[in-house]
């Protein structure tokens, strides 16, 4: 039984490394990580982790095997406590959610019915992680998710 575990480990690991690329645009993968070993709290649903230092500002890229709850609320709403807004990026649908105290956000994008991707980052100006995402080819990362 160990064995069949350590086996499927392995080639989820294989798998999650090929999905994220090592760099896109003027972002450089610094890390690669697991639901096990990151440096922030994530759920096991996370296929791939991946750190990168885009032009000094750091952020975190994860593809998730779930719809996250942002983007089936179909509301935006903007007060002293948080920032929730959905819109399209590359022809695909995404929403951003700020905690405004902590400063602190997440940008995901839903790539097909069973994944999505998530963004990350420090701040609340999340307009600077979306030039980022623009250059991600979300169509090459769905097609090796499915």
């Amino acid at each position: 039984m160990k064995r069949l575990l350590l086996i499927a480990a392995i080639a989820a690991l294989g798998f999650a490394k090929d999905v994220l690329p090592q760099n896109f645009g003027q972002c450089v993968g610094i890390s690669y990580f697991t639901p096990q070993n990151a440096p922030i709290p994530l759920k096991d649903n996370y296929l791939d982790i991946k750190k990168y230092d885009c032009n000094n500002d750091i952020i975190y890229i994860g593809i998730e095997d779930q719809i996250p709850g942002i983007l089936k609320l179909n509301v935006n709403n903007n007060t002293k406590d948080f920032l929730l807004e959905h819109f399209k990026i590359n022809g695909y649908q995404a929403a951003v959610y700020i905690d405004k105290g902590l400063k602190k956000g997440v940008i995901a994008v839903k790539l097909n019915n069973k994944y999505a991707l998530k963004l990350l980052f420090n701040g609340t100006d999340y307009k600077k992680s979306l030039i980022y995402l623009q250059n991600l080819n979300f169509k090459e990362i769905e097609n090796k998710c499915s």
